[in-house]
């Protein structure tokens, strides 16, 4: 129906535009959640491939955040999603699977209804902003490059894969671009 056409366009739109890093935002607590939101193992621990470099991103924004920092629920505002709470069909755990991209969940408030008057905004911004920024800066990290066809030169569309870990980073189905956070 509807539903299934529009997850359609969505996956397509994402994986045609190349996306290496993302974030998507939530309210109802303050922490940011990293990949696996659900490895098939229910709410548990679940690493991906990246799990070291998707803690140290997530610590990166936390760490700028300091009522995220400061948690009482949440060591240093960070958690594996799973280990929180199971999600299936998560848009983190999509894109980081399917698109080649590292995306966090990054949750800015105590609550979550209703929503916060307009005069909370300028707080939460000077909360979030430095944090926002740093984690932006992980997309500079990494390597990058173009692949290209051996014969003809023109750029193609394809995956990489850092030796040792096995998840694929894609490049741009047009461009020939790729880019792998490390």
């Amino acid at each position: 129906g509807k539903t299934t056409a529009m997850h359609a366009l969505k996956t397509a739109w994402t994986k045609a535009h190349g996306f290496t890093l993302s974030a998507n935002y939530h309210m109802g607590t303050k922490v940011v959640n990293y990949p696996y939101d659900n490895d098939g193992l229910g709410s548990v621990f679940s690493p991906s491939p990246d799990e070291d470099l998707l803690r140290v991103m997530s610590l990166t924004y936390a760490s700028n955040n300091l009522p995220m920092w400061n948690s009482l629920e949440f060591p240093n505002g960070v958690v594996n999603g799973a280990a929180w709470y199971a999600v299936n069909g998560g848009m983190q755990d999509w894109n980081y699977r399917h698109a080649g991209c590292m995306e966090v969940t990054i949750e800015i408030a105590d609550f979550m209804w209703p929503d916060p008057p307009a005069s909370e905004i300028p707080t939460y911004w000077s909360q979030n902003q430095e944090s926002m920024l740093s984690y932006l800066e992980w997309s500079l990290r990494g390597v990058r490059g173009v692949l290209r066809d051996a014969r003809s030169g023109n750029p193609v569309a394809g995956a990489i894969r850092v030796e040792g870990n096995p998840h694929l980073a894609f490049s741009h189905p047009v461009a020939g671009d790729y880019h792998r956070i490390l």
